[in-house]
């Protein structure tokens, strides 16, 4: 059999081969280097603070009962009907029960260290709390007034606050976005480019509305809360930060 007529054939074969070889090394190298990444969208981070001014529309105080007795039954049961009618003329006023809090109940022992170097217990010291809001801010004096004669005899500074703050800061915010894009637009005037879309942006909680107090640390019920004394709620303000991106164009 004459192999030269099969020659061609196989050079032919073995040229695809180197061809096809160097194509995929080619391929295989290219893959390998490292392609550009793209160029990232040019941006400008600024921030903005906004406030706003509320009248606060509850108060909130805390009725304590403070009683001393000889006995856990004595004290106990003294604080107990005082405070049971403290609820009951809190409710006859008006004040719903979800409004009326137990906040504190301390017991706690009295000591006579003259006898004994541990000392021996002569008595108990009850305190009994509850706190309740008032949103009727004109009827401040007559509750406390009510509350007293129903028993307690440790009347909290009141505390005010606003009943729905997300009002306050939705104006607050609104400023806050105002001042934010005002800056990012000077900036990119100065830079000699112009303001895009917003990117993304963040808000700084820090700046919750915080209630106000009446201006002492215990009150003297007949001297600061005669009934038709006048309680000035006053104002709140709130601050709210904003972070905010916006993208840059030429």
């Amino acid at each position: 059999m004459d192999m030269s007529t099969n020659k061609p054939i196989q050079y032919s074969a073995v040229g695809v081969a180197v061809v096809l070889a160097i194509f995929l090394g080619v391929k295989s190298y290219t893959a390998l280097q490292p392609r550009p990444l793209p160029l990232e969208q040019a941006t400008v981070t600024v921030s903005g603070d906004g406030e706003a001014v509320g009248i606060p529309d509850i108060a909130t105080i805390t009725f304590s009962v403070v009683e001393q007795g000889d006995t856990v039954a004595a004290v106990t049961e003294a604080t107990n009907i005082a405070m049971a009618n403290i609820v009951s003329v809190m409710k006859g006023a008006g004040i719903a029960d979800e409004d009326i809090q137990t906040t504190a109940y301390n017991l706690n022992p009295r000591y006579d260290y003259t006898k004994f170097s541990r000392g021996e217990i002569v008595g108990y010291d009850l305190t009994q709390g509850v706190t309740v809001k008032i949103r009727a801010l004109d009827t401040i004096g007559e509750v406390v007034d009510a509350a007293t004669q129903a028993g307690a005899n440790d009347v909290s500074s009141p505390a005010f606050e606003i009943d729905d703050p997300e009002q306050v800061k939705t104006a607050a915010r609104a400023e806050a976005f105002e001042k934010a894009k005002a800056k990012a637009e000077s900036l990119a005037a100065a830079a000699g480019v112009k303001l895009g879309q917003i990117v993304t942006f963040s808000e700084d909680d820090g700046g919750s509305v915080y209630p106000s107090y009446y201006g002492y640390d215990s009150l003297s019920v007949e001297k600061d809360f005669a009934v038709g004394a006048t309680i000035e709620p006053g104002s709140q303000e709130v601050q709210v930060i904003v972070s905010v991106t916006y993208a840059l164009v030429n």
